[in-house]
This record gives structure tokens, sequence and C-alpha cells, in this order.
């Protein structure tokens, strides 16, 4: 697999183009609005993406029979994740 540039990820405007920028101010992508909500969500997505890469490595780091307070903070980081990209 390849290596992708580590999070955080920020999301700057410029006019009708968004543009995806990690932490210090590395260009990781451009995307360019016609339809606005949707090249919106579409921005924070792709932002959230080390985010939910990180959680995911995390989750599968955990045996079948999770404690539930684990399970929890689990919850929560995803809920996290999650609030990232509505």
């Amino acid at each position: 697999m390849s290596k992708f540039t580590p999070g955080l990820w920020k999301i700057k405007k410029n006019k009708n183009v968004y543009h995806i920028y990690d932490l210090s101010d590395l260009h990781i992508a451009t995307i360019f609005e016609y339809e606005k909500e949707t090249e919106k969500a579409n921005a924070e997505l792709i932002a959230i993406a080390p985010d939910m890469y990180k959680f995911l490595l995390d989750l599968i780091k955990y045996p079948e029979s999770i404690d539930p307070m684990q399970f929890m903070g689990l919850k929560e980081e995803a809920h996290r994740i999650i609030k990232g990209v509505e």
C-alpha cells in the first residue's frame, strides 16, 4: 500500500473551488464546485479520510470480545469523525 500524506487535513475555499491541504499547507486535492452542496460534502469527506483510516486501524486491533467501555470509546470516536462530514 502506498503511503499517504498524514492528517490532519484542512479545507480552504477559493470562489467555486475547494482545496485540501495538510497542516503544513501541502496541497492534497482540488475539488471544483458545480453542485454546491455535493462538492462541499466531497471536500469534507476527503479532508476527514486520515481520521477514518486511523479509526479503522484502531478498530481492527481489538479482539472479537471487546470490553463494553472500550466499545463506547470507539463509538464516541466514530461519532466525532462522522460529525466532521455532516
